[in-house]
């Protein structure tokens, strides 16, 4: 969650994974998925800020919508 190049996605989906378990960590696991959640948001509104101001979505929210880790570059 904290690393720059962090997989959100991933992070909310092995959090929802313990989440739905029985395990002793489920609590804990609700708590970071908020967070995650919220992070994620964040990241959206941000993009959509920098697509209506340059015209095109940063490649961190296009991952991050589509589930995925970061895509490479292209060039």
């Amino acid at each position: 969650m904290t690393a720059v190049d962090g997989d959100l996605g991933l992070a909310r989906e092995y959090l929802e994974r313990v989440a739905a378990n029985n395990s002793e960590e489920v609590g804990q696991a609700g708590e970071l998925l908020k967070k995650v959640k919220s992070m994620i948001m964040t990241k959206a509104q941000i993009g959509a800020e920098v697509v209506k101001t340059t015209g095109e979505a940063p490649v961190d929210v296009v991952s991050l919508e589509a589930g995925d880790g970061p895509l490479m570059p292209t060039d």
